[in-house]
């Protein structure tokens, strides 16, 4: 990748956002009423912290982030994207979904491109730039069924970063890849984060692979979120070291004591 543009979406993301959620609820309507998926939901992201989600399936996940990427509308509460003193801040948003949902008939730099054909001020450059930076230099004019399963999710992580967002929001993205290369975007995702400081929310089932990713991480369960975990290691994890098997360990007996 260019090493100015590198520079450029570096210091643009010096600035990225926080998020303040408070206080959400959301019910969806039933044929006997109504269900309550959580209520009162509350919790604080910092500007540049990586900060996961996890809990069991139907504990209501992806239904937060997608509130928080405005894919959903709460039935209460806010949320707000807030700069380094706490104020409201005009916020781009990148997000990564489990499936890359990629256009079969696009090649990989026409798929960033078409998520921009309302910027007067895009160019191939753009794309061909994040694409470098998830390792796909020599894939650009290549159509998802002539690459893999984790280079197409490369190309949906290259997407999301094409518009240079505040904050990053990435819905269980590795896991319908194998485990060998889902390994391999938890690798890339640690260096992306260290070079880029984006704001990242992450939603997963996998706890190790909250450990291995996060500054802090939240258990959701019954509702509400019922432990903050601060994971206290330096990037990149060894994740085979016993300091971290043994924090991992630990992750895993809160997560069950729900």
């Amino acid at each position: 990748m260019n090493k100015n543009n590198q520079n450029t979406i570096k210091n643009q993301s010096q600035e990225s956002a926080g998020i303040k959620v408070d206080s959400l609820t959301k019910k969806y309507k039933t044929e006997e009423g109504s269900e309550t998926v959580f209520e009162n939901l509350s919790f604080n992201i910092d500007s540049g912290d990586f900060v996961t989600l996890i809990g069991r399936s139907g504990s209501g996940k992806s239904t937060t982030l997608n509130i928080i990427s405005q894919i959903l509308e709460p039935t209460s509460g806010t949320v707000e994207f807030v700069d380094a003193e706490g104020k409201k801040k005009e916020t781009t948003l990148g997000h990564v979904f489990q499936e890359p949902h990629l256009l079969p008939w696009k090649t990989a730099r026409e798929n960033i491109e078409f998520v921009h054909k309302n910027n007067p001020n895009y160019s191939d450059e753009i794309a061909e730039n994040v694409l470098d930076m998830v390792g796909l230099a020599d894939h650009y004019d290549k159509y998802p069924s002539k690459l893999s399963g984790g280079q197409n999710q490369r190309v949906g992580i290259a997407r999301a970063l094409s518009v240079d967002p505040d904050v990053l929001l990435m819905d269980e993205p590795f896991s319908s890849l194998d485990e060998i290369t889902a390994e391999e975007m938890r690798g890339e995702m640690g260096r992306l984060h260290m070079d880029l400081g984006k704001t990242v929310f992450f939603v997963t089932h996998d706890l190790a692979e909250a450990v291995q990713l996060s500054d802090r991480i939240l258990m959701l369960g019954d509702g509400h979120i019922y432990d903050d975990i601060k994971v206290p290691f330096d990037r990149p994890r060894n994740m085979g070291s016993d300091e971290i098997g043994e924090f991992n360990a630990e992750v895993v007996r809160r997560f069950n004591d729900l």
